[in-house]
């Protein structure tokens, strides 16, 4: 990262750790950051609080109304390490990019999310999270954009594209990977949101379609990877193996997962299990001693009649008969 951007981040640490703002600029901006600013700030007082203090304590932590982020311009700022965890809505959609350290994050049901160096992600409008406070290294990016802005940027991109982001049950997408192209375009959004001028305005949008369609591309894997990952996970557990489990392993949805098979392998996930389960039950059947009950358990079949059924099928001969061509002496 060269000087400027050095330059940029280290003026917004300065900035979160400023005191000098009056407690009135203080609630100002409580206002103008939160759809429900007057509601947090009569509920600093109730507390015998000042808004700053309110903000800074566990009272936040504990009120019993969610405070609800707003945004109605673009914006890319660093979670400076000034900024203490609270759990919050928002309004807009909130992509968080590591380009150095970690990011921990927990949802509103409960579930969590650590991003490291690389990896970003995706909140819709009506997330709720808490982000876990930034450390020595950490430089993690949130971008702050309105959904008019996001439905011409990164609605478009993920109306076409074949494959990238991923549908995690927080309603979060995952990006697993930052290309090149994306780590600069991430920096001239960063450059052009510090200009604020109006070629600012035009740019950002060009170059916001751009990140996305990087993030996007970043995550296509082609159909022998695809088929990789799937054989490692059959490996793991074949007895249990689903759609929905391959999907959580690669934090996809299961529509997604399901989709991408098929765009990259032009099979099903049922095709694919299938196959491996027979494979599997042919290899053990020529390495083993196993009852052919017990092979058709351990390669996922839920009953030895079915697996019966489909060898003979697959292989044109019984199990037993199979065993046999592999039995030595």
């Amino acid at each position: 990262m060269d000087g400027l951007f050095t330059a940029i981040l280290d003026g917004q640490e300065r900035e979160d750790r400023s005191t000098a703002v009056s407690e009135e600029e203080f609630a100002a901006a409580v206002r103008r950051e939160f759809a429900n600013g007057e509601e947090l700030l009569a509920g600093a007082r109730e507390l015998h609080l000042t808004g700053r203090a309110f903000f800074a304590s566990e009272g936040l932590e504990n009120f019993p109304l969610l405070p609800v982020r707003t945004a109605g311009a673009f914006s890319i700022k660093k979670h400076t390490t000034s900024q203490r965890p609270y759990l919050h809505g928002q309004d807009f959609y909130e992509l968080i990019c590591v380009h150095g350290g970690s990011c921990a994050q927990v949802f509103g049901d409960g579930s969590a999310l650590r991003l490291s160096e690389g990896q970003s992600c995706l909140l819709p409008p009506g997330a709720v999270h808490r982000i876990g406070r930034s450390g020595k290294g950490d430089v993690v990016l949130k971008l702050i954009i309105p959904p008019a802005l996001f439905e011409r940027t990164g609605g478009a991109v993920f109306a076409h594209a074949a494959a990238g982001a991923s549908d995690t049950k927080c309603g979060v997408r995952l990006f697993k990977k930052m290309t090149a192209g994306a780590q600069y375009l991430l920096f001239r959004l960063l450059e052009e949101g510090h200009r604020a001028d109006a070629l600012a305005a035009l740019c950002v949008p060009a170059c916001l379609t751009l990140l996305f369609a990087e993030l996007a591309r970043g995550e296509e894997c082609d159909g022998a990877e695809a088929e990789e990952l799937l054989r490692a996970y059959f490996e793991e557990d074949a007895r249990d193996a689903s759609l929905e489990g391959f999907a959580r392993r690669l934090h996809y949805s299961a529509n997604y997962a399901g989709r991408m098979l098929r765009a990259r392998t032009g099979k099903s996930f049922s095709e694919h299990a299938a196959l491996f389960r027979l494979r599997a039950g042919a290899k053990l059947l020529a390495q083993t001693d196993l009852p052919v009950e017990k092979v058709a358990a351990e390669a996922g079949y839920a009953n030895a009649s079915g697996f019966y059924k489909r060898f003979c099928a697959a292989y044109g001969m019984t199990p037993g008969e199979y065993r046999k061509l592999f039995r030595k002496g």
